[in-house]
């Protein structure tokens, strides 16, 4: 693997504070590339006709062709994983027609970190174009994950 610039942070530390359950402690810290890496990062920018600093970027997420680089910024159905290697895929859309047969209320629940809302928002949207009974929840950055986690089961009241 090649030296290549980097952030890494350690992770969230817990406090007593009341006012937030959980504070963002990190140390960051920064390696300079090697003189060879930073040269083939800006020559996949230029081959890709991309600033140099993305260039950096896809060299250090693992992409060192342009080839690869066009495939992460134009992705095609294709280039997806099959939904159904994650575990428990078929139980989950199986359930999922079950409520939707049944006329259940379906409620997507997620994470308050940008995946978590994204993935929510991304759900949501789609089962709303073909099932009106859907919401969704989002708990608040302050409660810790394992609170949240244990109150997954209870419903929140009905939007207006």
């Amino acid at each position: 693997m090649p030296n290549i610039p980097y952030a890494a942070g350690m992770p969230p530390q817990e406090t007593n504070n009341k006012k937030n359950d959980i504070i963002m402690n990190y140390k960051w810290t920064y390696e300079e590339a090697q003189p060879d890496e930073a040269a083939a990062a800006a020559e996949l920018a230029r081959e890709v006709g991309i600033h140099p600093a993305l260039g950096k970027l896809l060299r250090s997420r693992g992409i060192y062709s342009p080839a690869e680089a066009k495939r992460f910024f134009k992705p095609q159905i294709t280039d997806l994983h099959d939904p159904f290697l994650m575990d428990e895929m078929r139980e989950a859309v199986d359930r999922l027609n079950e409520a939707m047969g049944r006329k259940e209320r379906v409620l997507v629940y997620g994470d308050y970190d940008v995946d978590g809302c994204t993935a929510v928002a991304l759900v949501y949207k789609f089962l709303q174009q073909y099932y009106s009974n859907v919401d969704f929840y989002i708990p608040t950055a302050t409660r810790r994950a394992t609170a949240y986690r244990a109150k997954a089961s209870t419903m929140p009241p009905k939007r207006e």
